[in-house]
């Protein structure tokens, strides 16, 4: 169980390395598109981060050109280019945008919704690392239930897999495949960096006295035969 664990460190670097890269408002605006929304909660934690101070400014820049949209929905609000206001409108019936979209976007079916939800899951789970239902939930303020569905379908497609990651993991935690192959490679190298190889010299003297053949610990006597005979 030990050795199949793995390093929360990498599973941290791992998850920095699969969030998109945003250095200005196009970045920002590639990142909505393959994310489908954005909660503006982690937009602002963004710009305490190098190179994205300047996050809500890029994203008010897209605004006024119409490529980007602000929702309110449930006391969160979200960010999403305007390319996915057809995937995020139905999924947010009732949600407040700004500026407002068109009327006709909103409308839907609940193939549409659990459709919709499954498209802006995946997109989430692409540029994360392990994930619960409960996180999931509380980060697109969209009811379990629905999230559990959209878990099962990618699973059921090969592109998460479940399971326990994280140490300190209270529930069960879901991961995109490709993202856990990379966590479990760095885990792998993380665990080589820590085993150094010793000179020849050294591994020589450790046989010579696990072996019992340096004079200062040389087995004599009956005693001595009997524990080279169980070594």
């Amino acid at each position: 169980r030990d050795l199949s664990t793995l390093d929360p460190a990498a599973i941290q670097r791992e998850t920095e390395n699969a969030w998109p890269r945003m250095r200005d408002a196009d970045e920002l605006h590639d990142a909505l598109l393959v994310l489908g929304l954005m909660p503006e909660r982690t937009a602002l934690a963004l710009s305490a981060t190098d190179g994205m101070a300047a996050i809500n400014q890029w994203f008010e820049h897209l605004v006024a050109l119409g490529r980007a949209y602000r929702f309110e929905f449930d006391g969160k609000t979200f960010w999403s280019a305007a390319e996915r206001l057809s995937l995020v409108a139905p999924v947010y019936p009732g949600a407040t945008f700004s500026p407002a979209p068109p009327a006709h976007l909103s409308e839907s079916t609940n193939a549409v919704r659990e459709d919709n939800i499954y498209s802006l899951l995946r997109g989430l789970v692409e540029c994360s690392g392990p994930l619960t239902v409960t996180d999931v939930a509380g980060t697109l303020a969209i009811p379990q239930d629905d999230i559990v569905y959209a878990f099962g379908r990618l699973e059921n497609e090969g592109v998460v897999l479940r399971g326990s990651f994280r140490p300190d993991a209270l529930e069960e935690e879901f991961c995109d495949r490709r993202i856990l192959a990379r966590i479990h490679r760095s885990t792998i190298d993380s665990l080589r960096q820590q085993v150094e190889p010793v000179p020849s010299s050294v591994y020589m003297r450790f046989l010579l006295r696990w072996q019992n053949v340096d004079p200062v610990v040389r087995l004599r006597g009956e005693g001595g035969l009997f524990a080279a005979i169980e070594q």
